[in-house]
């Protein structure tokens, strides 16, 4: 006896299953190319009118008349200065104790040394 199915939806194929990846590859791209050249196509078309239209906006300058910005102009170069007058004393203060500490560690290494040359004439 002939082998039976049991199903018919069994033997379905979809379209998909029939297409190699190739084939798919070659559409995807012809649709990319498709839709790259449209978007070129839009950012070119949306450049039309003239340049001097395009120019000739109002321009909103965040910044007060030259009278009144002179003496916030002045604190704040001041409290600039200031700024960093601390900082190079903070610098200069952190540069000192480094120097301090680096003294220290030099002397407390030499006293170690010495007090190994001491030990050492000791024991012969």
């Amino acid at each position: 006896m002939a082998e039976r199915e049991t199903s018919f939806a069994k033997n379905v194929q979809l379209d998909s299953y029939k297409q190699s990846l190739l084939d798919r590859a070659e559409r995807l791209g012809v649709t990319f190319n498709n839709a790259s050249s449209n978007e070129a196509k839009q950012s070119q078309g949306d450049k039309q009118g003239s340049s001097m239209v395009e120019k000739d906006q109002p321009k909103h300058v965040n910044r007060p008349p030259e009278e009144m910005a002179k003496a916030a102009d002045r604190q704040a170069y001041a409290k600039g200065m200031r700024n960093d007058d601390k900082a190079a004393k903070t610098k200069q203060a952190m540069d000192s104790e480094r120097a301090k500490r680096l003294i220290e560690k030099a002397k407390a290494e030499q006293q170690n040394k010495d007090q190994n040359n001491n030990g050492m004439k000791n024991s012969m």
